[in-house]
């Protein structure tokens, strides 16, 4: 949250630039810890490059106009209004997405589940966390959309 605070110059200006009919301005969207990004946490820019194809070229900025958006984005709100089964996947180690303000609003549906994980925010997207993650996601879809004889 820090890293998307330390934009609000850069927001300003992009919105003046949008009212203005302007390019964008953009912003990083991860940077190294105490540099202006959306995100800056240690692990926030080896995981995004971790994640780029051997020969692609990682394009590490948007239009700081986004950042409103993402900030007030909070899907865990509307928890307790979802009347189906529903899976929440929370790391306990996430520096990106804190898994205590996670798991207290995951408390509010009905019909929730949660699995917990260690792995880090950008673990998720490759490797044993990877496999793990998607192994419980198949297993709760095919109960609740295969039913219980399915499994």
């Amino acid at each position: 949250m820090k890293g998307s605070l330390q934009v609000t110059p850069v927001l300003l200006r992009d919105f003046a630039a949008k009212l203005l009919g302007r390019p964008p301005v953009m912003v990083p969207i991860a940077a190294a810890p105490g540099k202006p990004a959306l995100m800056n946490a240690h692990d926030a820019l080896p995981g995004y490059l971790a994640l780029m194809p051997e020969g692609m070229v990682f394009i590490n900025h948007v239009a700081a106009r986004v950042l409103p958006e993402i900030i007030a984005y909070r899907p865990g709100r509307s928890a307790a209004k979802v009347k189906f089964p529903i899976l929440f996947c929370v790391s306990t180690t996430d520096t990106v997405t804190p898994a205590d303000q996670t798991i207290a609003l995951v408390r509010r549906a009905p019909h929730g589940e949660t699995r917990l994980y260690s792995a880090g925010h950008f673990e998720f997207y490759m490797g044993d966390a990877f496999e793990e993650l998607v192994a419980d996601q198949t297993q709760f879809l095919t109960k609740h959309l295969l039913g219980s004889s399915a499994n």
